[in-house]
């Protein structure tokens, strides 16, 4: 996806505490990355790409979410939809240090997260074969 390092930041603390970014460079340390926040309180991580585009994502357990930000950073803002359509239903995911729902609809496997993280990373392109939804 161009040169340059992806920059991976733990959004999930309120923003008083200071947390270091982290600096990607190949599809493996980005799985090592989430793999290790799989595990802590479930919270936002942003990663984003030297073009400006972000990759908002969901980090709790087994469960995960992933938005899509483009370069302007001005919406459509597209969500990863997963395979239950509960829209009355929230998983919250710590963002700034407050909990922020995201309806199970918009939630997905871990590995599923990763996959969709990795893709991107690699091709620049958002993978065909996930449903997005727009908000």
């Amino acid at each position: 996806m161009g040169i340059g390092a992806f920059i991976l930041s733990d959004a999930s603390h309120n923003p008083r505490v200071t947390v270091e970014d982290e600096e990607i460079l190949v599809p493996d340390q980005l799985q090592d990355a989430l793999e290790r926040k799989k595990d802590q309180r479930p919270g936002f991580l942003v990663l984003c790409a030297p073009s400006r585009a972000c990759l908002s994502l969901g980090v709790g357990g087994a469960v995960a979410s992933v938005m899509y930000q483009g370069e302007t950073g001005e919406p459509p803002y597209l969500w990863a939809l997963g395979p239950h359509q509960d829209w009355s239903h929230d998983v919250d995911f710590l963002m700034g240090g407050t909990p922020t729902p995201v309806p199970i609809a918009r939630t997905i496997p871990f590995e599923h997260m990763v996959d969709i993280a990795t893709s991107w990373m690699t091709s620049g392109h958002l993978p065909d074969d996930v449903t997005w939804d727009e908000d």
